[in-house]
């Protein structure tokens, strides 16, 4: 009986390693082998990205999120409430009445007031003609070492301009300036020595041209 037992056990261990099978080699999903691929293919960007270029973002921002937002009296957006008055002491200035908003879609920062909707002029906002009419830059200030700043905007004339981002100032020969904030005098600017940044007119994606007063504030 002990003899039968242990031939019936050799049997089974016989037919158990027989059934084993080798491990299959599993191919890549392109259909190339392991010997066939690259042992030296690249992990990241060939070439550095160029931080030297002017600023030409469009936004594409979330216009949903959450904060405190700026509405029309039509409940339409105006933008992310940023700041709330003004840093500017300009003489005769309102500034409480003032608001920074980020319009998230645009990717443009401007000031608006909310007693009348109306979007102002960043300080010192450079022409090409003395009537006004097209803008061609920002004055620095006092700030000779600054870089202009990404995303300002403003509005003029039913056109949407900003300026050029994160670029140092430039000599310009503006014929008008508008001094900016609550100010809408055109004054007579003639010289060739003005420093300023350059502005650009916006494509893609802008704010409304019109916004109905009063404004207010609202939580999302």
């Amino acid at each position: 009986m002990r003899s039968s037992t242990a031939s019936i056990a050799a049997f089974l261990l016989v037919c158990a390693c027989s059934d084993k099978v080798d491990p299959a080699l599993v191919e890549p999903a392109d259909g190339t082998t392991d010997s066939a691929l690259p042992t030296d293919a690249p992990t990241g960007p060939t070439t550095a990205p160029d931080t030297t270029a002017p600023d030409t973002h469009e936004g594409g921002g979330n216009p949903n999120a959450s904060g405190i937002w700026v509405e029309d009296a039509n409940g339409a957006s105006v933008g992310m409430l940023v700041r709330r008055g003004s840093d500017d002491q300009v003489a005769g200035r309102t500034i409480y009445d003032i608001v920074t908003v980020y319009h998230p879609v645009s990717g443009l920062f401007f000031e608006i007031t909310m007693t009348d909707g109306t979007v102002r002029l960043p300080q010192n906002t450079y022409f090409q003609d003395a009537n006004c009419t097209t803008p061609m830059g920002i004055g620095i200030g006092t700030c000779q070492d600054c870089k202009s700043g990404y995303g300002t905007g403003f509005l003029h004339k039913g056109k949407w301009y900003r300026v050029v981002g994160g670029v140092d100032y430039s000599q310009m020969g503006p014929d008008g300036l508008m001094k900016g904030g609550l100010s809408t005098e055109c004054v007579a600017h003639g010289t060739g020595t003005a420093k300023g940044y350059p502005v650009q007119a916006v494509s893609g994606d802008q704010p409304p041209f019109t916004f109905a007063a009063p404004l207010r504030f609202v939580a999302r």
